[in-house]
């Protein structure tokens, strides 16, 4: 009985810390909202997307569109190529600042033989174009030209100086800048995205590759500033203690409870190993008509068997975690209960 009131005693035990654990997580969070509303955390949000394509005009006239083009084409049968690219900002709020864009272009000669580059040179740098913005949308749409047949021309003369095998690359890079401000957040945001165009030059084909599209979700959030009212962070970690308190007295707790239930079957082992040559086990026993003597303990018991020479009888009743040890004596019944109280 004592250790059913235990276990009792420690359910509602456990019952209450994580009552009290609930209660300490909510105005944990509650705080935690007030300091940083405190603090003034705000956030800007903005998409980002960007892309580059091209045309190429052959030397007969002919255009062909890079997205619609399935083959490579033959480096000395094209002219040029229009290259054109696109790139957008758009914030959840107003802004106000600078973006640029600038193109460079560059060819890079490569010794195959030995595996090197062996010169490299430029051959187009655009102007910087500088815009001013005001407003939630940054939108650039720009076209420019790429003379393929002054650069092959460059790389067939390089190439013609050399034994070794040689192969050319013209890169050319599209840079776009900006630095903007935003007052919702009080913050200058400033990055660059670089858009390229990679042509191989050689005597073959030329498989002409451009910058993945981009499209990205972006945000910002204002500068961290120590918030006005200290006592908010206090009370956070004074109820992160509580509930760490709470935790490790749960704990506690289980273990108690736990040893209330393991100490029976302890106790059972214990005394089927000790009394094993005089315990016998059986089914329940009719006790009919009899008299029925409980004795205290397991030893009183074990006395009794041995005086009346008779062996004890064991059944387990397992769904109420009970052991009955009985020895007939004519008329007379002595029991002991291990239970699980």
């Amino acid at each position: 009985m004592e250790k059913k009131v235990s276990r009792v005693i420690y359910t509602i035990g456990i019952f209450i810390l994580l009552v009290f654990i609930g209660i300490c997580s909510f105005f944990t969070f509650y705080f935690y909202d007030l300091h940083k509303n405190d603090m003034g955390l705000l956030e800007l949000k903005y998409k980002e997307h960007a892309n580059i394509d091209y045309n190429v005009l052959l030397n007969d006239g002919k255009y062909y569109n890079g997205k619609d083009s399935k083959n490579a084409f033959v480096v000395d049968l094209m002219d040029s190529i229009n290259a054109y690219f696109n790139y957008n900002l758009t914030f959840n709020g107003s802004i106000t600042g600078d973006y640029s864009y600038k193109v460079k272009g560059k060819l890079y000669i490569n010794d195959l033989t030995n595996n090197q580059s062996i010169k490299s040179m430029s051959v187009y740098d655009s102007d910087t174009h500088n815009y001013k913005i005001q407003g939630n949308i940054i939108n650039l749409s720009k076209d420019f030209n790429i003379d393929i047949k002054d650069a092959f021309t460059k790389y067939k003369e390089i190439k013609n100086n050399f034994t070794n095998k040689l192969s050319g690359i013209l890169i050319y890079d599209v840079v776009i800048n900006y630095d903007v401000y935003s007052a919702d957040i009080d913050k200058y945001i400033s990055d660059t995205k670089t858009l390229t165009i990679t042509i191989p030059l050689n005597d073959y084909t030329s498989d002409i590759n451009v910058s993945k599209v981009v499209d990205e979700n972006k945000f910002a959030l204002s500068d961290f500033e120590v918030g006005k009212n200290q006592i908010y962070p206090l009370v956070c970690l004074e109820f992160i203690g509580a509930i760490a308190l709470f935790v490790v007295l749960i704990l506690m707790l289980v273990r108690k409870y736990a040893a209330t239930i393991t100490n029976y079957e302890q106790e059972k082992e214990e005394i089927l190993k000790k009394y094993k040559d005089i315990i016998i086990k059986t089914n329940l026993v009719d006790l009919a008509n009899k008299d029925v003597i409980f004795t205290k303990d397991m030893e009183s018991l074990v006395k009794i068997s041995i005086k009346t020479k008779k062996p004890i009888n064991y059944t387990e009743i397992t769904k109420d975690n009970e052991s009955v040890f009985i020895v007939l004596n004519d008329k007379e019944v002595y029991v002991y209960k291990l239970t699980n109280e």
